[in-house]
């Protein structure tokens, strides 16, 4: 219906209002898995940027098409269209453009499991960030950094990281990437042995997720399905069920202070 309602009041539009509205569809139709309708809205919407002569809105749709590059695995494309993003915001002095190419690049590198280009980037990137004090741009960077960290097996690092990110999203009201720094902190909780807790967090995702979806990375999604055949081989069926169902009638709040709180070692209690 939005598509068909845009289709029939495009012409009355401008052309920045035309390419933003194509961008709101594209990322609709990834969030639902349509990567090559989207790729086809976001081309479009590039070639209007262009015609406009704004690199703003330029910048924008080749983060876009990268990002759909990125969720098909297509590496290099998505390498490509990042970095002519970045040349492009550092030639216009848009650090902000700067800033979210440099995390599109740390993305391309992370889903390489180049773990020590990701960080390097990041760090500059997040730098930028701090001093234009955007907190979208902390948030986002900063639950990156919280997932290299971990996958270079600084887990107290990765752990502050996420708890940082997770007030910031939370302030943000942003919900998948709440889920996901839940399931990030899950993660080092299987590999510190805390396994109860884990299973909180994982149950408390569920209800999260449900209605906004949420696509982990390959990599991301390997260490998720290692976290939950370890928890299988150490846990019963009956428990892990009864503590993800724990988790998800938990409050948010009571989510969120439980994410904070050092977790304990204990294994399971038996029912």
């Amino acid at each position: 219906l939005y598509q068909e309602a845009f289709s029939v009041g495009r012409d009355s539009l401008g052309l920045g209002q035309v390419t933003q509205m194509l961008r709101s569809m594209a990322i609709a139709l990834s969030r639902a898995g349509e990567y090559e309708r989207a790729t086809e809205l976001l081309e479009e919407s590039l070639a209007l940027s262009r015609e406009m002569n704004s690199p703003s809105e330029v910048t924008a749709a080749l983060r876009g098409l990268a990002k759909m590059a990125l969720h098909i695995r297509e590496y290099d494309r998505a390498e490509e269209i990042y970095t002519e993003a970045l040349v492009l915001g550092r030639g216009h002095g848009d650090r902000q453009a700067v800033a979210w190419a440099l995390y599109g690049l740390s993305e391309v590198a992370r889903h390489r499991e180049d773990f020590d280009r990701a960080a390097v980037l990041l760090e500059e990137g997040l730098e930028i960030c701090r001093e234009l004090e955007s907190k979208p741009g902390i948030a986002y960077l900063r639950l990156a950094s919280a997932h290299v960290a971990r996958y270079q097996g600084d887990l107290a690092e990765a752990r502050v990281r996420y708890e940082e990110a997770l007030r910031l999203l939370h302030e943000l009201g942003n919900r998948r990437r709440e889920a996901i720094c839940l399931l990030g902190l899950a993660a080092i909780d299987v590999r510190e042995s805390a396994f109860e807790r884990a299973l909180l967090l994982m149950g408390a995702v569920d209800p999260m997720s449900e209605g906004i979806g949420i696509r982990l990375a390959p990599v991301d999604q390997a260490e998720y399905e290692r976290a939950v055949a370890d928890i299988r081989s150490r846990m019963g069926d009956v428990d892990i069920e009864r503590l993800r169902q724990k988790g998800r009638e938990m409050e948010l709040d009571e989510v969120l202070e439980l994410a904070m709180s050092m977790p304990t070692r204990v294994q399971h209690e038996r029912v």
